[in-house]
């Protein structure tokens, strides 16, 4: 694949998601009764810089004045694979206002990176589960299929773009197919990283995420972010504050 259609390719979709952080979010009757829209999280960037590592990760939203934690637990082994344990939505204090029937969607994401050469790899990734807390109770599986093409453009730039399918029950809305670019910037090598990825379409998956992260030490991350809502899609902007605990060197 020629490296100079591959980057317009990725500088086009990235163009066409700007327009998502400017776009007003929908807004809602001031009448409605009790708001029932959820926000469904997936990761499509699995680990890419080492192996055999474990990392735990545990991350707040502030969502629709609530409060939720996320955890996931992470394998980066060898040959390219990668497994991940999540559990998203946990809520720690929620507006009683809120009607949120579906919480702590537990997943697995298992994906695959096959290494083209040294600037390009190839991701392969499913990420599925379902809820452990439902009102009523009920079994609904989510499912979430991507593919990515990542560009490692220098030590400072990558830029990545691909595509996802995600089944009704994950999207919110009907089976969706779209596409997710994405870069990542090394603003001090080794220390500041500023990473974004943006969902296209008008389902709960839909928008951007923009995570500003601070590698304190080998074994130990945090970050800063913001969720930015695509039009319509009826999320709304949450905030986040998270680390990562890594395993890098003890084994």
């Amino acid at each position: 694949m020629n490296l100079i259609n591959l980057l317009l390719f990725i500088v086009i979709l990235l163009n066409s998601s700007i327009s998502v952080l400017a776009a007003p979010t929908r807004s809602r009757d001031a009448k409605s009764h009790k708001k029932d829209a959820s926000l469904n999280k997936v990761d499509t960037t699995p680990n890419l810089e080492d192996t055999d590592v474990f990392t735990v990760t545990s991350e707040a939203n502030l969502y629709q004045n609530s409060l939720y934690e996320n955890f996931d637990i992470d394998f980066s082994s060898t040959n390219g694979w990668d497994v991940q344990l999540s559990s998203y939505n946990v809520p720690v204090y929620q507006d009683p206002n809120l009607d949120l029937p579906y919480q702590a969607d537990t997943f697995i994401n298992v994906s695959k990176t096959f290494k083209l050469n040294n600037s390009l790899n190839l991701i392969f990734g499913s990420q599925n589960g379902t809820y452990l807390a439902a009102k009523p109770t009920v079994t609904q599986w989510q499912n979430l299929d991507y593919s990515q093409v990542l560009w490692q453009v220098n030590s400072l730039i990558s830029l990545r773009g691909g595509l996802y399918w995600a089944n009704s029950i994950m999207s919110g809305t009907t089976d969706v197919l779209g596409y997710i670019p994405g870069f990542t910037v090394n603003l001090i090598e080794d220390k500041l990283t500023l990473q974004a990825d943006y969902y296209s379409g008008q389902s709960n998956l839909s928008g951007a995420i923009v995570n500003l992260q601070y590698q304190a030490s080998r074994y130990f991350q945090s970050y800063i972010g913001v969720g930015v809502p695509e039009q319509n899609s009826g999320n709304e902007f949450y905030g986040i504050v998270g680390f990562t605990l890594s395993s890098r060197g003890l084994f």
